[in-house]
């Protein structure tokens, strides 16, 4: 089955991109048996330390202290737990890192010599964090085991993308943060503590934590912003040499692992190009700064949408993606260089790359810099467009993800505090201090997604081609859907994510026909999917759905998909007090229209309408004369947590379904 599936994605492919995913298989079948002898038998841990300037002022245009002063106690609340190495990661409990047992001792022998010298610099009564724990199950992954060879995704509940988040090291930057606005030494020195922690008990190419370039890269920003923020003047000596020695390790994996592939590349190789270019202005290394700024440009070519929206079919990662060109960008300008002259053959990780036609001439560097700053203002309209208030309309995935947060937005979840990963507010906040004017889109053809404006309400209307080129990575079978929002208020919801790897059939549940507001017809889905290992949950198979728009203009909106064997559409006729709304589906027997709530709404459905509330706001759903009924599902509103909430219902063996959302009633 699982050789069915590779021939058949293989198929889907154009043939050249097809010879070069088999060619880049076994090309990296035969690096990672070099690679392994190699580091059996050599030190992980490097020493050759760049010159590199501990620029205390790198980041300190964007930090907003009186942010920090009207959130104070957030801050301080936050910054107590991770003093205490407590954390709250992807919807865990607020949990110890500490070891709880004797820490595990380092035996590749190279490294444990450096690993114990580097512990040697952290307080005898420092206790250390376990890096390599699961928060939710307690499972450990072995530091001793090369990180090529860990494997996860067995459907075992233990979920090693937490593991990852926190190996990022953005749970220091509020404490960061914190240290700047009340000048207490204990907090910058835990920081620095932590940090030589994670140096010495983590060797590069060893445990979960050195397994891919875009956490390596994340981490790497972090640490720049972390040593930016806190300052270098009154670090110790020794305590320096590490971390550059660290950020020099880190910057050779981005150099000779970037996460590339032909054809099927997305936000991994993104964070690593991005990642790759403010460090090569921080250190001042030009091949990689050339290198990067090829490869950004090239990307943005490539991943994003000419008039807005990401390729990856889902609203999170189009916010995760802007995160990670807004900060490359605002980094960029710090560069005194004022003319771009790229050479015109670079190479990077044995690939020669395609020189992007800007940089084929000398280019100044403000030119650049117009450039990027139009590329960026068209997704950030997109941005705009998903934003409502503290929250993202969710399209697709969201694994809650972020690249760098300066101005956390702290969220408290049941009696928990955490940054809240999903909300664009951020990111707007920090990008109109450059940009006062956007022109404002609600419609997105390419990326398949309209909204809709009825006064108070946000519709948003999901059509459109699988994301990723056809992969459907992150997408979801949510064609035809909806989502409601009055008042930046929601009410019809997308149920979310939950969780990628760790429970197979769940990670298949949130995505499937049934987990959308949509018209479902005997549990057939949009897009086949399968479970049998990791990598499935990251496809779907064949886009049959072909869905498309059909009619659009300021009074009505009709879009389809052929999932059914026969064309199903949905058509929104917007009218100044409701939504009217037609499902078409020519095929014999019952129709399910499902309208998944979020969990504050409160239901009365003692009259012939469906009253909605939730705070103050209020909408009805009338249904006319059809069934339905009020069901339980759990709503997922962050990666790694549900929520109980309520979901409609409506049945009817009709071929045309009339309904309604009224706004005024």
């Amino acid at each position: 089955m699982k050789l069915k599936k590779q021939i058949s994605r293989l198929i889907r492919l154009k043939p050249k991109l097809a010879l070069a995913k088999i060619y880049s298989k076994l090309n990296s079948k035969k690096r990672r048996q070099s690679f392994l002898t190699y580091i059996n038998s050599n030190p992980t841990f490097l020493n050759d330390i760049y010159n590199i300037n501990i620029k205390s002022n790198f980041f300190a245009d964007f930090i907003d202290f009186d942010y920090v002063n009207i959130n104070i106690k957030s801050f301080r609340e936050y910054t107590d737990n991770v003093l205490n190495h407590r954390l709250s990661i992807l919807g865990s409990e607020t949990n110890e890192l500490n070891y709880r047992d004797k820490r595990e001792k380092i035996e590749h022998i190279d490294n444990s010599s450096i690993s114990e010298q580097l512990n040697q610099l952290l307080p005898e009564n420092y206790t250390f964090i376990d890096w390599q724990k699961e928060l939710n199950t307690g499972f450990r992954w072995s530091v001793n085991t090369e990180s090529i060879r860990i494997s996860y995704g067995k459907n075992d509940s233990n979920d090693i993308k937490s593991v990852w988040e926190i190996g990022r090291l953005q749970f220091l930057i509020p404490v960061a943060l914190y240290y700047k606005a009340t000048n207490d030494e204990r907090i910058k020195q835990e920081v620095l503590n932590i940090l030589v922690d994670f140096i010495a008990n983590n060797p590069p190419h060893f445990g979960v934590n050195w397994m891919n370039s875009m956490d390596v890269g994340i981490r790497l920003v972090n640490i720049l912003a972390l040593l930016s923020i806190i300052g270098h003047d009154s670090i110790n000596s020794k305590v320096q040499e590490v971390l550059k020695d660290s950020i020099y390790c880190h910057i050779k994996y981005l150099e000779e692992y970037p996460e590339w592939s032909d054809g099927m590349r997305a936000n991994h190789y993104l964070a690593c190009i991005s990642s790759l270019l403010i460090s090569s202005l921080y250190i001042e290394n030009k091949n990689n700064f050339y290198i990067a700024i090829n490869e950004l440009l090239n990307e943005i070519d490539y991943q994003f949408y000419a008039n807005g929206g990401y390729f990856e079919g889902s609203s999170s990662y189009h916010r995760f993606a802007c995160d990670m060109l807004i900060w490359a960008i605002l980094v960029l300008q710090k560069s005194i260089e004022e003319q771009i002259r790229c050479p015109q053959t670079l190479n990077y990780a044995g690939r020669k790359l395609k020189i992007h036609s800007l940089l084929k001439e000398p280019l100044p560097h403000n030119k650049l810099i117009e450039y990027l700053n139009q590329k960026l203002l068209v997704q950030f309209s997109f941005l705009r467009m998903i934003a409502q208030d503290k929250t993202t309309a969710m399209v697709g995935d969201s694994d809650s993800g972020f690249f760098l947060k300066m101005k956390p937005d702290f969220i408290k979840f049941n009696e928990r505090i955490f940054q809240n990963p999903d909300s664009c507010i951020e990111i707007i906040q920090l990008f109109e201090s450059y940009f006062k004017k956007v022109e404002i889109n609600n419609h997105y053809q390419e990326f398949g997604l309209t909204k809709l404006e009825n006064g108070l309400t946000d519709l948003y209307f999901r059509f459109g081609k699988l994301g990723q080129y056809g992969k459907g990575g992150h997408d979801h079978c949510d064609r035809l859907s909806i989502l409601l929002f009055k008042n930046n208020v929601p009410f019809v919801v997308e149920s979310g994510t939950f969780n990628y790897t760790a429970h197979h059939e769940e990670r298949n549940y949130y995505r499937s026909s049934a987990a959308h507001n949509i018209l479902l017809y005997k549990d057939i889905e949009q897009f086949d999917r399968y479970s049998d290992d990791k990598d499935d949950l990251f496809w779907l198979e064949g886009d049959k759905a072909k869905s498309r728009i059909k009619k659009f203009d300021k009074s009505i909106v009709e879009a389809s998909h052929w999932s059914y064997t026969s064309e199903c559409s949905r058509a929104i006729q917007i009218s100044e007090d409701k939504y009217i709304i037609k499902d078409t589906l020519d095929l014999d027997g019952e129709k399910s229209i499902i309208l998944h709530l979020h969990p504050e709404i409160k239901i009365n459905s003692d009259s012939e309408y469906i009253e909605l509330c939730n705070k103050s706001e209020k909408i009805w759903i009338n249904v006319f004369d059809m069934d339905y009924k009020i069901e339980e599902y759990f709503y997922s509103p962050f990666y790694g947590i549900k929520q109980k909430s309520k979901k409609i219902v409506i049945k009817s063996s009709k071929n045309e379904i009339n309904w309604e959302i009224v706004i005024n009633k």
